[in-house]
């Protein structure tokens, strides 16, 4: 029996000494108890028959520790304790937990025999870094027990409208922007309307003054109680009534009917062959105008005097529908060409060159400077070069050649409909 006892206290040893060997935390100078660090026989130890933790697993900070609790049956029994992984959390012979780094580890408490043993899963964060403290609001004034209204914008009145240009002579068909100004700029109200003495005279539209009919009218602008006007004269078409009386012919060109506003100066053209179409029953008004295709019109409105033809352009053929008109424009002064040498005779026409062509033809008559009727200057006049200002104005003041919303538009090219009103109007000045 004795030698029995001694066998079993021999393996306890043993397996308390492999413990020891494999428990990375242990100090082989205790076994311990809850009541604190004790020797204790090894018989005692052996006795053990439960080891049980409060909880299943904890969670500490990174540098916190925590010191662990477990009852033991029977009570105050010592036991040994381990960590699988040490890197994270340690764990002393008295059951205190430290962490070391983030992750998880199982610490275990186990009887001096490891037959009985109790676990718990320790989880290790990184601390928080601490929120930095709020600034303290800083104390509001204290509000106004009633406040104070706003006081409301002082309303500025309009005290002056202009209106430019001061005056204006139009033609039936014609289009003029006003230009309206309110003083002072920083006027509350900058809305202003339009009133017509005679709206069958003209009307305005989107700022833009539309001749209807001949007459007069005047414009009003009122805005704010402030007001201004202008006198504007229309012009009716001029009539060419003094050439000989011939039939009227239906006019073939189906691109043209009598609602058309050009419908009366074609049909007058075609009566008195000054101008023809560009195909049997097309005239085509808003097609491309060519330099001799004006010098042409001008030649016929001259009555198609005979010329001796000589080779002055090389770009003019002998026998060509306008070789004639260019010979005489160029013997009559009217045309120089665009070199010594080269008419252009299919090149497009601009609007500049065609008053140029025009006022070079009324030299040559010598239409006395009694038939200027003072018409309002375009708004893009600046843009007219140096060698035609002064014909442009003249067109312009006898209404020979119209606007396009104010504009002259000099470098723009003409249109045929541009040399059939010139034609038109030509022939009145001539045989007034």
């Amino acid at each position: 029996m004795n030698l029995s006892r001694r066998f079993i206290s021999i393996v306890a040893v043993i397996v308390l000494l492999l413990n020891f060997a494999f428990a990375e935390t242990i100090d082989l100078k205790y076994l311990t108890n809850n009541q604190g660090p004790k020797l204790q026989k090894i018989s005692d130890i052996n006795n053990i028959t439960s080891i049980k933790f409060p909880y299943s697993n904890i969670q500490l900070t990174v540098g916190r520790g925590v010191q662990l609790r477990y009852t033991t049956v029977p009570a105050g029994s010592p036991v040994v304790w381990t960590s699988s992984n040490s890197g994270v959390a340690t764990v002393n012979s008295g059951g205190y937990v430290t962490a070391r780094k983030s992750g998880t580890t199982t610490i275990k408490a186990l009887s001096t025999n490891s037959i009985v043993n109790a676990s718990l899963t320790v989880t290790v964060v990184k601390a928080k870094p601490k929120p930095k403290p709020k600034p303290e609001p800083k104390p509001k004034p204290n509000p106004d027990p009633l406040p104070k209204p706003k006081p409301k914008p002082q309303k500025i009145s309009v005290e002056k409208v202009e209106i430019h240009p001061q005056s204006l002579a139009l033609t039936v068909g014609d289009n003029y922007p006003l230009d309206v100004k309110l003083y002072p700029d920083n006027a509350s109200d900058k809305d202003y309307k339009y009133y017509v003495s005679n709206p069958e005279v003209l009307t305005i539209e989107n700022g833009y003054v539309i001749a209807k009919e001949e007459g007069e009218a005047t414009i009003f602008v009122k805005a704010d109680g402030a007001q201004s006007d202008i006198r504007v004269q229309v012009f009716a078409w001029v009539e060419a009534n003094s050439r000989d009386k011939t039939p009227i012919i239906a006019m073939p060109f189906k691109d043209i009917d009598n609602s058309d506003t050009y419908y009366k100066i074609i049909k007058y053209l075609y009566n008195y062959k000054l101008m023809s179409g560009v195909d049997s029953d097309i005239f085509d008004k808003d097609g491309q105008a060519s330099r001799a295709m004006l010098l042409t019109a001008l030649y016929r409105l001259e009555g198609s005097p005979d010329v001796t033809y000589y080779k002055q352009f090389e770009d003019v053929e002998y026998g060509s529908w306008y070789s004639d008109a260019v010979m005489w424009g160029k013997s009559e002064e009217i045309t120089a060409g665009i070199t010594e040498k080269l008419f252009a005779p299919n090149r497009k026409l601009t609007r500049q060159e065609l008053v140029v062509f025009i006022y070079n033809y009324i030299k040559y008559k010598n239409v006395p400077e009694t038939f200027v009727i003072q018409k309002s200057k375009p708004t893009d006049f600046y843009r007219v070069d140096f060698w035609a200002k002064e014909e442009a104005t003249w067109c312009l003041n006898n209404r020979l050649i119209g606007l396009n919303h104010g504009r002259f538009d000099p470098h723009i090219n003409a249109k045929r409909q541009d040399i059939a009103r010139a034609l038109y109007v030509l022939d009145h000045l001539l045989t007034k």
